[in-house]
């Protein structure tokens, strides 16, 4: 049996629930409906949104196809700074710095559109 992990950081890990949760409730999503879309048991999606377990990637992935937004939408937007332990970039599918202002993660290399002056 493997020793359980200490987590990383708690807070962290509250912020990611309450983020699934939020969109569950402006979505008005059951967990039932949720743990089903997941593959998983509707009691192992409560572990995970009490944060007796924390959510892995492919939990972020799932979830976040399930409710067609990026995964960074189910990161917290509350944190200041990219906590050294998360690679946003590769989570964010972009190249370049990220940013962090009052909407949230974004790119610091804003991508030009056909709209845009060159």
């Amino acid at each position: 049996m493997e020793p359980m992990r200490k987590p990383v950081d708690p807070d962290a890990r509250e912020a990611v629930a309450a983020e699934v949760r939020s969109l569950m409730g402006r979505t008005r999503t059951s967990q039932k409906v949720l743990a089903l879309a997941m593959g998983v048991g509707q009691s192992a999606l409560s572990d995970r949104l009490t944060c007796k377990v924390a959510f892995d990637l492919d939990d972020l992935v799932t979830i976040a196809r399930h409710f067609d937004v990026p995964v960074t939408a189910l990161l917290p937007r509350t944190w200041d700074r990219v906590p050294p332990y998360l690679d946003l970039q590769l989570l964010h599918g972009q190249a370049g710095q990220l940013s962090f202002d009052d909407n949230g993660w974004s790119s610091a290399s804003p991508r030009r559109s056909h709209l845009s002056p060159v």
